[in-house]
């Protein structure tokens, strides 16, 4: 093998093993997660995050910074909740810096409907650290059962 076709083969690996740690840091994540708690996922988060939920309804929009995210996307949704949040992932896929949850949310909202949205989840690492969320769900619930965002 050549020193060219060496270093591939090595930095081939080294991808391998960054996105493998990517994948397990978030199934940590959701393994928190389905028992209502999100820590991990606040840990994670590196200090210039962002999480955009895309779509057309009031929640849809960019929300920028770790402070950022947690008290204007995180508390005031968690405020429209009855019962502790919970999120189960079923798929992980990983490539590169990315990797793409499918999870599935269980809530019910303090108006008594149920909020269990399904979710695509396409995450962005830098050095083990979250540095974006971007979210896909189902924006028809949203609109349904969530009031109209209104930034805190």
């Amino acid at each position: 093998m050549g020193c060219d076709t060496q270093l591939l083969v090595l930095l081939k690996k080294l991808v391998e093993q960054e996105e493998n740690e990517n994948k397990e840091l978030l199934k940590q994540v959701f393994l928190q997660l389905e028992n209502g708690k999100g820590d991990l996922l606040r840990e994670l988060m590196a200090e210039d995050f962002w999480w955009e939920v895309k779509g057309s309804t009031s929640w849809s929009q960019k929300f920028e910074g770790k402070t950022g995210v947690i008290n204007n996307l995180l508390r005031p949704l968690v405020m429209n909740f009855k019962t502790q949040y919970s999120n189960a992932a079923s798929r992980f896929f990983a490539d590169g810096d990315y990797v793409i949850v499918e999870c599935r949310g269980n809530v019910k909202t303090i108006n008594e409907a149920d909020y269990n949205n399904e979710y695509c989840w396409i995450c962005e690492f830098r050095s083990g650290k979250l540095i974006s969320l971007t979210e896909y769900g189902d924006t028809a619930l949203i609109e349904k059962v969530l009031p109209v965002y209104v930034k805190p």
